[in-house]
């Protein structure tokens, strides 16, 4: 039986929200899409892979794992900011005349990415 620290569909959502604006980033020509890019990698084999085979991966290459937590802890510090930055980006390029019937959303939709983002990192430290 696995424990579910967060959810599944909130974390593919930020993780499309995330490559959205590591595309945005690229075609602006921003040297930021090289580290999002890295730590979209790291993000997507922890929400997609279970923790024993990155355990046993890292255990076979002579990596500790308290490297790997620090490296996944930073990745998600990317996830977070760059997923409510594309989410922000978005709101803004819709074309209403009054853009705070959007605050409530954008709120709403903050808190569910950040809360899961603390549920892949929970995942982390206990398993």
């Amino acid at each position: 039986m696995s424990n579910n620290y967060y959810s599944y569909i909130i974390s593919c959502l930020s993780i499309t929200l995330s490559f959205y604006n590591f595309f945005s980033l690229y075609l602006d020509l921003s040297l930021l899409w090289i580290p999002l890019g890295m730590s979209l990698i790291v993000n997507i084999i922890n929400i997609f892979y279970s923790l024993n085979k990155i355990k046993r991966f890292l255990y076979n290459r002579y990596i500790p794992y308290s490297f790997y937590l620090i490296i996944s802890s930073i990745a998600l510090i990317i996830l977070l900011l760059s997923s409510i930055d594309a989410l922000f980006d978005i709101l803004q390029q819709l074309s209403l005349e009054d853009k705070t019937s959007l605050y409530i959303p954008f709120g709403l939709m903050s808190l569910l990415i950040s809360g899961s983002t603390i549920g892949i990192f929970n995942k982390l430290l206990n398993d």
